[in-house]
């Protein structure tokens, strides 16, 4: 009877260590090893699509940032700091070299950026349009579907929130363009402004996304407040300096947040917002 028995776990052992080596494959699906060749390679070519791809906070062991726009660098353009990342400063060899995976740029690339691109036929996201804030989060989502990673992307559409100001009570407000281009009423800026509770000047009278305003009708505006980067470039220019003759409410915000078009523009009205509130309180 007991070799009956011994002959039948005889039978059954493969069997046996067939299910346990299944089970421990199991656990450690959790853990995949690492491996750099499986990694994600990306090239980002635009300052815009820097900054998402660096903030989507990307897992290491599954994707390699091999390329970011030269613009990432400058601390006066750049809201990111990175390391050791080689850098695009705008030629189709450097874009050949990195052998990316996928390719994100933006509308305002080069032309020949955008047809190498084509031709080459990368799998790529091109950012064509900056013009309001569902704008932004439509670029954020598709940056985030492109790469396969939407945790990331959901943090940053979820802050992207906008809190209406009292203390802006549809006053008007005007930021500082030295060759008196100014964002109009489509575009960003107004839609931002608009929603946080003011009532941004250029917007009545550029129809548009963009467009050029008569030294006369800036004057003539009077705003408010008054958005600048650089105080005494305004104090050295001959136009704005009778601006200022009207004692506009100064605020401060940097130009990297005023000329931003991603998740970054959405600091600009906390900033103004702020400003507002601390010169309230110091003038009880």
């Amino acid at each position: 009877m007991h070799w009956i028995l011994i002959l039948i776990f005889l039978l059954q052992l493969p069997f046996l260590l067939a299910f346990d080596k299944l089970s421990f494959d199991k656990s450690s699906l959790d853990k995949p090893p690492l491996n750099k060749k499986n990694k994600t390679r990306i090239a980002s070519l635009a300052l815009v699509t820097d900054e998402i791809l660096v903030d989507l906070k990307l897992p290491k062991d599954q994707y390699e940032m091999i390329l970011l726009s030269h613009f990432s660098q400058k601390k006066s353009y750049s809201n990111i700091h990175v390391k050791n990342v080689p850098l695009f400063y705008g030629e189709p060899e450097e874009i050949a070299k990195a052998k990316p995976d996928i390719v994100l740029y933006a509308s305002f690339n080069r032309p020949s950026i955008k047809n190498y691109i084509k031709n080459q036929k990368f799998k790529a996201v091109e950012l064509k349009s900056f013009q309001s804030i569902e704008d932004i989060k439509k670029n954020t989502l598709m940056i985030s579907d492109a790469v396969g990673y939407q945790r990331g992307a959901n943090k940053l559409v979820k802050d992207m929130n906008i809190k209406p100001c009292k203390e802006a009570s549809r006053k008007s407000i005007l930021s500082y363009s030295e060759n008196l281009v100014f964002s109009g009423k489509k575009s960003l800026l107004n839609d931002l402004l608009s929603q946080v509770g003011f009532q941004y000047a250029p917007a009545d009278i550029v129809l548009g996304p963009y467009g050029k305003i008569t030294e006369e009708k800036i004057i003539s505006m009077k705003p408010h407040y008054l958005l600048v980067d650089d105080l005494q470039k305004i104090k050295d220019s001959g136009s704005w300096h009778y601006v200022l003759k009207n004692k506009p409410k100064i605020i401060r915000v940097p130009r990297k947040i005023l000329s931003s078009v991603n998740h970054y523009a959405f600091r600009l009205t906390q900033l103004i917002c702020q400003q507002i509130k601390t010169t309230q309180k110091r003038m009880k």
